[in-house]
């Protein structure tokens, strides 16, 4: 479950919406270039433009709306751990299409240039027991290379170990993310994964 929070700069904030996202919609739906079809119910806008693109989508401008995407799983109480280590690895076949921001169970954990060819870090102390949720949002660049859509990001979550060597083995893949190049919005991408409790000797 992905909540996106409205609130108009500056003046009152709105509710929190927290809805599934659809599947079987076919026509999706942007707010100021992120998109949150399934998102949406019981929300008014004023003072806005909306657009359908040449896909049928549509695409509203709300001036003064500042929207947030909370990651799923952002309201649970911190357990403890599972005792294992928990990686985020990003690999970048196609650099210079997408900033990534990255968060854990609602926090920010990283922020990913789009000029990475690489990104490994730790997130242990962003999880917790039971379930979790990451959600990562793909920012394009106005200046991306141009061509076909290739294979651009590739995003693995998972239990590892790094030696002391710097070698990483992940042991248990928890999500992974795929992104093509080619994407004109931003757009977020929500993962799930549940950690066991540590065991007792």
């Amino acid at each position: 479950m992905v909540k996106a929070a409205f609130g108009r700069v500056g003046g009152l904030a709105l509710a929190l919406v927290g809805l599934t996202a659809s599947a079987a919609g076919a026509i999706e739906v942007y707010v100021n270039g992120v998109k949150l079809t399934g998102t949406l119910k019981n929300q008014t806008f004023k003072g806005t433009e909306v657009q359908f693109d040449a896909n049928g989508d549509i695409r509203i401008t709300a001036p003064g709306y500042k929207i947030e995407l909370e990651a799923p799983g952002a309201q649970q109480t911190q357990a403890p751990k599972s005792g294992k280590q928990v990686w985020l690895v990003v690999n970048v076949a196609a650099p210079g299409h997408y900033k990534t921001a990255v968060q854990v169970n609602g926090k920010a954990v990283a922020e990913i240039p789009a000029a990475s060819s690489q990104f490994i870090k730790e997130i242990t102390d962003g999880t917790q027991t039971g379930a979790n949720g990451m959600l990562f949002t793909f920012y394009p660049q106005p200046d991306a290379p141009s061509g076909a859509p290739v294979d651009a990001v590739e995003i693995l979550v998972g239990e590892g170990e790094k030696a002391a060597d710097g070698t990483l083995t992940i042991s248990r893949v928890l999500g992974t993310v795929k992104r093509k190049s080619g994407s004109p919005s931003a757009e977020a991408v929500p993962v799930h994964f549940q950690l066991t409790p540590p065991t007792t000797p």
